[in-house]
């Protein structure tokens, strides 16, 4: 995209999600108002902005599961917008049963915490600063007559933070291939791709799971927990779908 289309089109996602949007987004013109959003998706141009005015629509429709999908979109652009976030925690407190907590380690959980605050992109970057920086002192440690010590010492205290990274960078890179959140009220989870299956577990509007794979019509997933089964595609949404590619 040229500088030139890119300018025009953060100016139409500026006047139509900070001028025109706040009007649409009372709750007596949410129906008015999605359709001119879905639109906007529609013509190819995204914004967290877009995003979070998106949920909040549905937030305000009572629809929780397609509000948490897109306050999780909005956040994969404006990961430290406090606004998004307050009204995230939200909609997470109005699902009927949260979430599956997966079991991890303390040091891992609090690391992915602390990257959530991170768009991938800048994850990735970040590593990649580090990577090169290790490279380059590593090259200077060799040819340098002075300082072998401390460019050595430098060179792997940016490995190690490469390794920390990595931690967080994993995480992010399978939520955005695999993370979906269920849309619709209630769902069960079955032994195979089939309505007549037995049930495993039920899967509430809003909680998220990982798409392992899919087959006609249904997708198998699996809970944080790793607990798998499949479910009908349509009740739920992938995070990072057509219309959401980052």
């Amino acid at each position: 995209m040229s500088l030139m289309n890119w300018i025009k089109n953060s100016a139409v996602i500026l006047i139509t999600c900070i001028c025109i949007c706040p009007s649409l987004r009372a709750a007596e013109e949410c129906d008015k108002a999605l359709p001119e959003y879905e639109a906007i998706l529609k013509s190819g141009l995204k914004s967290g902005a877009l995003y979070y005015n998106i949920a909040n629509c549905y937030l305000e429709k009572g629809q929780v599961g397609k509000a948490i999908l897109n306050y999780k979109r909005a956040m994969y652009f404006i990961p430290r917008d406090s606004a998004v976030r307050i009204n995230y925690g939200y909609a997470l407190s109005r699902m009927r049963q949260r979430d599956v907590i997966a079991k991890s380690p303390y040091f891992i959980t609090l690391l992915n915490g602390a990257f959530n605050f991170f768009s991938l992109k800048e994850t990735v970057l970040t590593f990649f600063i580090c990577y090169f920086l290790a490279v380059a002192l590593i090259i200077m440690k060799k040819f340098a007559k002075k300082n072998r010590f401390s460019l050595g010492g430098l060179s792997i205290l940016f490995v190690m933070a490469m390794i920390v990274i990595a931690i967080p960078l994993s995480n992010k890179i399978k939520e955005a291939e695999k993370e979906a959140i269920i849309i619709s009220g209630t769902t069960d989870a079955r032994m195979q791709p089939a309505s007549d299956a037995p049930s495993i577990f039920p899967l509430y509007e809003g909680m998220k799971v990982y798409v392992i794979k899919s087959n006609e019509g249904w997708c198998k997933i699996k809970r944080p927990d790793n607990k798998t089964g499949w479910i009908a595609a349509k009740d739920l949404s992938m995070v990072t779908g057509p219309s959401t590619q980052f």
